[in-house]
């Protein structure tokens, strides 16, 4: 049986749910900050014609996530599932990005492990 590859998760801080099309601007948004990007193999993810390849591959991953903040209802980051192997019970969890005011703290943590529980 596969897993679920698109659930609505509640952490204590963060919501994580399917990305959706139209948080295509609020997502733009949250990742147009070149900081974030600085020590990633795509270093201009930050501009919209490049970050849409993330967002469309996100989109036809059907295992993309946008991260919400529940005190505001923002979106702060994504991230999503890949490459099931129901054999060894394993998957990858990448593509993750978080907005600056979210680095250092608990959110990542948090993040990565209601995904791993999932």
């Amino acid at each position: 049986m596969s897993p679920d590859l698109q659930p609505t998760l509640v952490g204590q801080t963060v919501l994580i749910r399917p990305l959706r099309t139209k948080d295509w601007f609020e997502m733009l948004g949250a990742a147009s900050d070149p900081l974030i990007w600085e020590l990633h193999p795509v270093r201009d993810r930050c501009k919209e014609d490049i970050f849409r390849e993330y967002f469309d591959g996100a989109m036809a991953s059907k295992s993309g996530f946008a991260f919400i903040e529940r005190a505001t209802g923002s979106i702060i980051g994504s991230s999503r599932y890949h490459g099931y192997d129901a054999e060894c019970r394993e998957i990858e969890i990448g593509w993750t990005f978080l907005v600056r005011q979210h680095w250092g703290g608990n959110t990542n943590r948090e993040v990565k492990r209601l995904m791993l529980n999932h």
